[in-house]
């Protein structure tokens, strides 16, 4: 099997797995920490509006679509309905992987879909955004920049002085950043947690920096 294909496979089975945690933790939300990020995110908002439109959009679709294209009408519905399971596997990813503060590195996470890995030295600065989108911020602020985030959750900006490598699930090749956006359920909790780090790696290696 070629390797992109496998790695979209494993990534749909992924998601798949993760849907019963996803809607369990719509159901009854987990309690925040420095290194959750689900809290205000849409993600399992937007699959509650599609599985409530589902139904009528099916039936709709049986209705719109000339009888010789019923199979095509289907498949539009089922579409639908993966749409939904996908949202709240990727919901359920975001609760399954919160951000990693306890390893010596610091790996902060978007579900499934990305991840950065950084050593708690080399941050140089953060800044407490609040509640932004991508689009809102200043073009010279996203350039070479990572955003990881969903909706309507505080962000936290994260300034390096060496340049990470952003994982991203769609992408085989890792792009380098110095400057990260990620959501938070508590940003001046993560903030305190990586200068906390950093300044224990500082005193760990007192040449760094």
């Amino acid at each position: 099997m070629p390797v992109a294909l496998a790695r979209a496979a494993a990534r749909e089975m992924t998601l798949v797995a993760h849907a019963r945690l996803g809607l369990r933790a719509f159901a009854q939300a987990p309690p925040s920490s420095d290194a959750s990020y689900v809290g205000g995110s849409k993600v399992a908002l937007g699959a509650v509006v599609l599985a409530i439109a589902a139904v009528p959009d099916a039936v709709f679709l049986l209705l719109l679509v000339p009888h010789a294209y019923v199979v095509l009408a289907i498949v539009l519905s089922l579409l639908d309905v993966w749409a939904v399971v996908w949202l709240f596997g990727l919901y359920g990813t975001m609760v399954a992987r919160p951000h990693d503060l306890n390893s010596g590195l610091v790996t902060l996470h978007n579900g499934l879909l990305q991840s950065v890995t950084f050593a708690p030295e080399h941050v140089s600065d953060t800044i407490v955004r609040g509640r932004i989108k991508r689009r809102s911020l200043p073009r010279e602020l996203r350039e070479d920049a990572a955003f990881l985030g969903f909706g309507d959750i505080p962000i936290l900006q994260i300034d390096l002085r060496e340049s990470a490598s952003v994982d991203h699930a769609f992408a085989q090749q890792h792009r380098p950043v110095r400057r990260i956006f990620v959501a938070s359920d508590a940003p001046e909790q993560l903030q305190a947690r990586l200068h906390a780090l950093a300044s224990s790696a500082a005193i760990r290696s007192p040449k760094l920096g």
